[in-house]
This record gives C-alpha cells, structure tokens and sequence, in this order.
C-alpha cells in the first residue's frame, strides 16, 4: 500500500486536492486506512475528512484524515481528486493528494473564500461564489488557474454554513469552464463568452459532462438542452415526477439524468420515457457526485445516505452512521 503525508507551506496556502486510491487512504495525522474506497466525506464535528470504506451496500466510514487548521467547511470534488476549504479564519485552501503524499498550493489571485463553491461535472473546474459574480479556476487537478468572471444575481456575502458550502443546481458550470447557468425566480439564465441572457425556464439546471448539453428541472419536469450557448435545442424528458427538486445530475456516461426531492430520487433517460423512481428509504436533502456515486444527505448522526447509478439499475444504500 502506498504511503500519504501530509505537508504544509509557510504562512499557509489556498489550494487542497484530494486523490483517491483504489488501494487506499492514508493520513499521516491519524494512522492508515487500507481497503477500497467508495469516496471521501467532511466530518463537521470532528473536523476531519473520512474516506467511505467498501463497496456500496457494504460500506464503512473509515478513520479521519486531519487537516492543519479548523475548518467551517469542505467541498469535495466529483471524482474526489480535489476539494476546496474554508479554514475558521476565512482563508481559503486547495489539497493536492498524489502518490508523494498531500501538499498545498497557492491560486493567485484568489482574495477571500466565497459563499460557495461548485464544481463542473467532472471537477476539471470550480466556481467560487461571490454575492455578484462568479471567479472560476479550471485546469482542475493538477494545474489551477484562475478563469472567467461571471455575473450572478445579488446574494448576501455571508459566511457560508457547513450545510449550505455548496450551490450545485442553482449554478452549474460546464467542465471547461466556459459556460455557467444560473437559477434564480424561476428562470434559468445563461452566462458566457456572449454575455448573459434568459435560456428557460426552471428552478434547476445541471451540465452533462464534457460537453455544453443542460438538463433544467422545472418543478415538475425535466428538459434537456442541447448546446446552451449556440443552438440552445430544448427536448422534454419527463412533464412530471420531478416535484420541488433539491439536486440534479447526470450520470457520468450522459445517458441518465438523476433528480432528488424530498420525497426521493427519480431516474431519467436522456433517450425519453418519462422519470423512474429509484426505491429510497431516505428524504434527500441533495444530489451530490461523489466518484461513481451520489450523497443524498450530509454526514450526521443518522446513516450516510448515497445513490448508487450501478450496471443495471439505479439504487439507494446507506452507510452506517458513526455515532
């Protein structure tokens, strides 16, 4: 099993990134974790990050990895191959886990910690919420660099709860950073190299990956939208089954749009026949990626509550609570 430390920079840094092996987790703060992983959560209480242990359906969470300061809170990304915290005295951090242990770099340019952050798809860029606008870095694992500014609607600048860190579906940004949609009064609005303008619409929006195609849920259905920032071509999914949504995500392959609400999950073809209900024993509070999977809660003092697309058929599973 390969060896993980943990390395910090003089006067601190702005940038953690996170790496999963398959193999294993290590923390030089808090011993060795072996075993395969399914992904990587924030301990609030605790204050460290716990890789989540197993298969799905067969799932432990395992011993936390400390970080060098208190944090308020942590975004992982969807491939757990980066994350962006927000340390209790407002400085904000990037970790960089690779074969050589865990290092922190400095993003220039980056003045304060936002009020939220939300990754792309596949994580290869980040927005950093603002009360007006949106910094993006892309160049997402490996070489960040600060990217496009986009406008936002107003928004109180407050420090933002552990619970409320991130915005996904309210804002979406593609995985090249290009192109951000925005949900807000019940319109979804475009932002780009041609400025901003009204797509639709909805109370949801979230990108496929690797390209400019949308999905928008809009309270009761969802509309796929083919090229957002050129031909903008609107295709309806399913006119129903999507009732006051809390996430909206693809799968990794596109080919399935997942939606969560409170009363559960429903699965979508991007090919059409209407939403599919996945069993859920659970009420959703949010649709998160998380490597193969999808967080349906926060880490508490109840079971980890995740969606799991599988081979054949979606399904949701728990991971047991740790105290």
């Amino acid at each position: 099993m390969t060896g993980w430390t943990i390395s910090g920079t003089p006067r601190g840094a702005r940038l953690l990134w996170l790496l999963p092996a398959l193999a294993g987790w290590a923390a030089a703060q808090q011993g060795t974790v072996a075993g395969p992983t399914s992904g990587m959560v924030f301990d609030q209480v605790a204050g460290v990050l716990r890789p989540v242990m197993g298969v799905p359906g067969a799932a432990t969470l395992g011993a936390g990895i400390a970080l060098n300061y208190p944090a308020d809170w942590v975004v992982v990304a969807p491939r757990v191959d980066s994350a962006v915290v927000e340390a209790q005295d407002g400085t904000l951090h990037f970790l960089l886990l690779a074969a050589g242990g865990v290092s922190e770099l400095t993003v220039a340019g980056v003045a304060q910690a936002p009020r939220g952050v939300v990754f792309s798809p596949s994580g290869t860029a980040a927005a950093l919420l603002y009360s007006a606008q949106a910094q993006v870095v892309t160049g997402l694992p490996v070489a960040p660099v600060l990217g496009n500014v986009f406008p936002l609607e107003p928004a109180p600048e407050t420090r933002a709860r552990p619970e409320a860190r991130g915005s996904a579906g309210t804002v979406a940004l593609s995985d090249d950073g290009t192109v951000l949609l925005e949900a807000n009064g019940g319109t979804v609005r475009l932002a780009g190299a041609h400025g901003r303008s009204s797509l639709m619409n909805g109370v949801m929006a979230a990108f496929a990956p690797g390209s400019h195609d949308a999905a928008v849920a809009s309270g009761a259905g969802v509309t796929l939208v083919r090229d957002v920032d050129t031909s903008a071509q609107p295709t309806v999914l399913a006119d129903q089954g999507v009732t006051q949504p809390v996430g909206l995500a693809f799968s990794a392959d596109g080919a399935t749009v997942f939606a969560a609400a409170s009363t559960g999950v429903v699965a979508v073809s991007t090919a059409g026949g209407g939403a599919n209900p996945v069993a859920c024993q659970c009420a959703p509070a949010q649709l998160a990626p998380m490597g193969q999977l999808f967080l349906l809660n926060q880490l508490g003092d109840g079971p980890l509550w995740v969606l799991d697309p599988g081979n054949s058929a979606p399904r949701t599973v728990f991971v047991p609570a740790l105290r």
